[in-house]
Order: structure tokens, then C-alpha cells, then sequence
């Protein structure tokens, strides 16, 4: 039978680590040019509304499913040691290098297709005691990059805004409380396509004034761990 629904959850971000591409100029002077290695990215919270319609037709048993979603995650990029390669302070280097702390903040919205199948049907739970899904759908990720400077005297924050688009999957099993109260879990794994962010900030250095112009670029891949609530008529 069809089914309207809403939904709202919560859980953890964990994004694999990630290269970074990285440059960075001062008064036009290119001072950083390379590629930071397999920076690790710290697990963050997670929380999302769904809305979603369970079409009435039958398939293979099951019915597909349209569901619009939103949702926040957060990570932080812990100070470190990585691997650099390129050009600082104009000599090639392979090595080692400290990786101050970034902090990034991601809001999407995504168009999931969902596949689900009824388990334990009774008078009382039509639509099953349990329904485990799959889906893939399309986001569009709006991230915000936040860190400091690093080569001024008196360093400041800095933060810049990229929207990109993502392809997502999913799965998960819901689990009916009531004939229109259920409970949720729910795996995703989410890819983005590459971010820029672009900063630009002046400060001194020995008592000299300085114009400091930076770009980072990295692609995005996520899982995500929920568990949330739906309603259901």
C-alpha cells in the first residue's frame, strides 16, 4: 500500500582520509605549491529530516520509494604530521611536514530512489514488522572550510564556502513500534566531486606587510551511521 512518511535522525560522519591539493602565495610570491597525503579526518555528528512516499504498486514483493532528505555533519582535521610533496619555500620536498587544524562544516540535500521489502506482515503491521531498504540518490553538498594563517606574526581565521554535487547509497532496515511509529538504522556512503576553497588575508611578518593568498582543493568521501524515528500514514 502507499506510504507518506517524515523522519528525523541523528549519528556520526566518518570521512576517510583524504589528499589535500594546496597552494599558497605571499604579495604573489608562490611559497607553498604541492600535495598533503592521507590527512586524517576526526569522526563528527550527524543529524538529518527525511520526507519521503512509498508508492502503492508492488515490485518483486516490495515497493519503490521517492525520499527528499537534509542534513549536517561536521570534522575536524586534528594538528599533525603528513607527508608533503611539492614545493615549500621554493625547494622540492618529499617528507614530513606539521598540518595545522581545519574544520570543515558540510549541509546537504539529496533525491534518494528507495527499494523496500516487508517482513512479518500482520493484521495489526500491514506494511511488515520490518522493512529493510536500499537506495542511491543525488546530493549537493554545500562545505565551509574554516583554519587560521600560518606565516603572519598574529595569525586569524579564515574560512571559504564551495557547493558541490555527490552521489550517495544507502541502506538500512526500519522497524515499526506501531502501525505508524518506527524506528530506523541507516548506512551511507557519500562521494563527492572535488571542493576549492580560496582565502585571502594580510598580516605582518619582521614588521613587513604581507598579503597572503591560499587555495586548498580535496574530494569528499563519507560514511555516514544514523538512527532516527519515523512517522508513518
Amino acid at each position: 500500500m502507499a506510504e507518506p512518511y517524515v523522519a528525523a535522525y541523528g549519528g556520526a560522519a566518518f570521512l576517510e582520509d583524504t589528499d589535500l591539493t594546496t597552494d599558497l602565495q605571499l604579495n604573489g610570491v608562490t611559497f607553498v605549491d604541492g600535495r598533503l597525503r592521507d590527512l586524517r579526518v576526526e569522526p563528527g555528528p550527524l543529524y538529518g529530516a527525511k520526507v519521503g512516499y512509498f508508492f502503492q504498486p508492488s515490485l518483486l514483493g516490495g515497493n519503490v520509494g521517492l525520499e527528499a532528505e537534509a542534513y549536517r555533519f561536521q570534522n575536524a582535521i586534528r594538528p599533525q604530521t603528513a607527508r608533503f610533496q611539492g614545493i615549500l619555500g621554493g625547494v622540492p620536498v618529499d617528507g614530513s611536514v606539521a598540518v595545522q587544524r581545519a574544520d570543515a562544516d558540510m549541509i546537504g540535500a539529496a533525491l534518494n530512489l528507495l527499494y523496500r521489502y516487508p517482513l512479518w506482515s500482520s493484521a495489526e503491521l500491514p506494511r511488515g514488522r520490518v522493512q529493510p531498504y536500499l537506495g542511491a540518490g543525488l546530493a549537493v553538498l554545500i562545505a565551509e572550510l574554516s583554519t587560521r594563517t600560518s606565516p603572519f606574526e598574529v595569525n586569524k581565521g579564515v574560512s571559504d564556502t564551495d557547493m558541490q554535487p555527490a552521489l550517495q547509497l544507502l541502506a538500512g532496515a526500519r522497524t515499526y513500534l506501531t502501525r505508524n511509529v518506527a524506528l530506523f538504522f541507516e548506512y551511507r556512503v557519500l562521494h563527492s566531486q572535488p571542493f576549492t576553497f580560496r582565502f585571502r588575508e594580510s598580516g605582518s611578518i619582521a614588521g613587513g606587510a604581507f598579503v597572503e593568498t591560499a587555495r586548498d582543493r580535496a574530494r569528499l568521501t563519507s560514511q555516514h551511521l544514523a538512527v532516527g524515528i519515523s512517522f508513518h500514514w
